[in-house]
């Protein structure tokens, strides 16, 4: 959970004056996260892009749009301000051999047209197999707040209860949601890496599907609460901004 080439990079930035950051491998997925379990992803990424884009990983969009400058080519942070980017963190962490918590500071990954002033994560993984996200959102003016959760595989659902599967284990997942929040199943679609030289003009691939919880109207604040329950496998689960 770090800015695309670390926080190291904005003093580098100040020292270096000729120095020009291309970022293109670097994902806009600030407070991602990945379940794997039983040799496989329950909470899939992915995986590489041609064109990366926010809607691709476990992270939030904020009015249909995601983080930096995606959509345009492969380097979703071409022209963003670093000094706004130095600010995506992991804040806290706190680690037992039981339990696993770890909150992640994200707004500074948003393009400052979008008005994010608050996007914090929290992540908790209680031993053997309970994962807990939530999230704390807050803009400076109404919004329409997105959740986003993606699988490899099929996605069954029963309102806001769903369940994933993959390797012999099984993901159930509750959603508790702001009031009036519609949560819909989608094909989550990719564009491919092209050939060298035009890496953002591949194919486009379907990889697996995604659970999209959208706020029912605009608003200023919002909080997301996602609890995951693991059956049939030992699991481990990582945070990620790259």
């Amino acid at each position: 959970m770090r800015p695309p080439e670390g926080h190291h990079a904005a003093e580098f930035l100040k020292k270096f004056l000729d120095w020009h950051l291309s970022a293109g491998h670097s994902h806009p997925d600030a407070n991602s996260f990945i379940i794997w379990a039983n040799g496989a992803y329950l909470t899939g990424d992915s995986g590489y892009a041609g064109v990366p884009k926010t809607e691709q990983h476990n992270t939030v969009l904020v009015d249909g749009k995601g983080q930096g400058r995606e959509g345009s080519g492969h380097d979703p942070w071409a022209g963003v301000s670093y000094a706004d980017l130095d600010r995506v963190r992991i804040a806290e962490v706190q680690l037992t051999p039981t339990m696993a918590h770890v909150r992640g500071e994200a707004e500074g990954a948003y393009d400052t047209s979008l008005g994010l002033t608050r996007f914090t994560r929290h992540l908790l993984f209680v031993a053997p197999g309970s994962f807990y996200v939530w999230d704390d959102l807050k803009s400076d003016q109404p919004r329409t707040f997105t959740f986003l959760l993606h699988s490899d595989t099929t996605i069954q659902c029963d309102a806001h209860r769903f369940e994933i599967a993959n390797g012999g284990a099984q993901l159930l997942v509750n959603l508790s949601t702001p009031e009036n929040a519609k949560a819909v199943i989608e094909k989550n679609l990719v564009t491919a890496p092209g050939p060298p030289g035009a890496v953002d003009k591949g194919e486009i691939q379907s990889r697996g599907e995604r659970i999209a919880a959208s706020t029912g109207h605009p608003a200023t604040t919002a909080t997301f609460f996602t609890e995951m329950t693991l059956n049939g496998a030992k699991a481990a689960s990582q945070t990620q901004a790259h």
